[in-house]
């Protein structure tokens, strides 16, 4: 039953007992019932609830609200072993990569690769038809002073085998000994064997470990194993953030709050976090609080505060006098009562209620 419908039938009870009780003992009525000022106020103080003016503090759950943004997306960390200059990395992020591709390399702006660079003096020391470092078919002309242009397309002069040129070189160019620039690297071009490796002044290829270089950075350089500096990714693999220019991984919410709630707290990646509670509990005294229901003090009536210092009803003394009475306290002063006999409600005679 609730609070209206059940203080509206115990005026009527409290009504009608008191009429009957009028009638049979002249005019006391319900006048004497102690601490009882009326029909109203003993109705008036409803079961335990909460009221407004709440001391625990209902906060939201706890969340990041501030600092670095967490990453949903992992950079490819080799996206620099394929690509050169300014470009987009797998998660949209600008990446600039390295524009030294080495030896007979150059970086090509549209497609962000390392494209071969054609040797513009190719043809020195050439004749006839030849194929340049880069695949093209070219025709150097012919020779001067009547010399003859030989098998090995120089003018007289037979040009020694091009790895007896290059020797332990695999890759970058040369000189012959007849003056031609020859290619050490893969199909005749100054380029390595494996592409994305780079051609180091030596004539050694070095596999460029730019993943490795920047494991644990974000937004500085660093430099690969090949000497080339290497722009770090932006962002962090998912579920880090990139702090200053070191990835880090976001302690939990709970080592970040602790016990605490209501209060904003730097975690170890310097983000701040919002301390807040489970649905269902409150913050009280600064800790995260269960309410149990009924007032603290063993109060039955009245106003008080429960576990976790909000303000509630305790509850009305209907719920402890059968006929109601008076709230001192938090405990109920129980006034006189009625029984039922036969069809009719009479007063039971105690000290506090005596027929007059």
């Amino acid at each position: 039953m609730g609070r209206a419908a059940r203080s509206e039938s115990w005026r009527i009870s409290l009504a009608a007992a008191c009429a009957v009780a009028g009638m049979a003992s002249g005019a006391w009525g319900c006048s004497m019932i102690s601490g009882l000022d009326s029909l109203e106020e003993a109705a008036s103080v409803d079961e335990g609830g909460l009221l407004d003016g709440e001391v625990g503090q209902e906060v939201g759950e706890s969340g990041v609200v501030g600092g670095p943004p967490a990453s949903d997306c992992t950079p490819d960390p080799n996206f620099c072993n394929t690509h050169c200059g300014s470009a987009t990395d797998n998660c949209g992020e600008p990446r600039s990569c390295s524009s030294d591709c080495g030896q007979n390399s150059t970086c090509d702006p549209t497609t962000h690769t390392c494209a071969c660079a054609v040797d513009p003096n190719f043809c020195s020391s050439r004749c006839g038809s030849a194929t340049d470092n880069c695949a093209h078919a070219v025709d150097c002309g012919g020779c001067d002073g009547g010399l003859t242009c030989t098998a090995g397309g120089a003018c007289g002069c037979d040009p020694e085998a091009t790895a007896t040129a290059c020797g332990s070189r695999k890759c970058g160019q040369t000189t012959n000994n007849c003056s031609q620039t020859v290619f050490c690297g893969a199909g005749g071009t100054g380029s390595c064997a494996t592409s994305g490796d780079f051609c180091e002044a030596n004539g050694t290829c070095c596999t460029p470990n730019n993943g490795a270089a920047c494991t644990g950075k974000c937004s500085t350089n660093a430099t690969n194993n090949c000497g080339q500096t290497v722009a770090c990714p932006s962002t962090c693999p998912s579920g880090q953030v990139c702090a200053g220019t070191s990835c880090c991984t976001p302690e939990s919410i709970a080592t970040t709050c602790g016990a605490s709630c209501g209060v904003t707290k730097t975690n170890n990646c310097g983000q701040q976090v919002s301390c807040g509670c489970a649905s269902g509990q409150v913050c009280y005294g600064g800790s995260c609080c269960s309410p149990e229901p009924g007032c603290t003090s063993g109060h039955e009536c009245g106003l008080g505060t429960n576990n976790c210092g909000q303000s509630v009803s305790c509850g009305s003394c209907f719920d402890v006098c059968p006929s109601g009475g008076s709230c001192l306290s938090g405990f109920c002063q129980c006034s006189c009562t009625q029984i039922q006999s036969g069809s009719f409600l009479t007063p039971q005679a105690l000290p506090t209620c005596q027929p007059p």
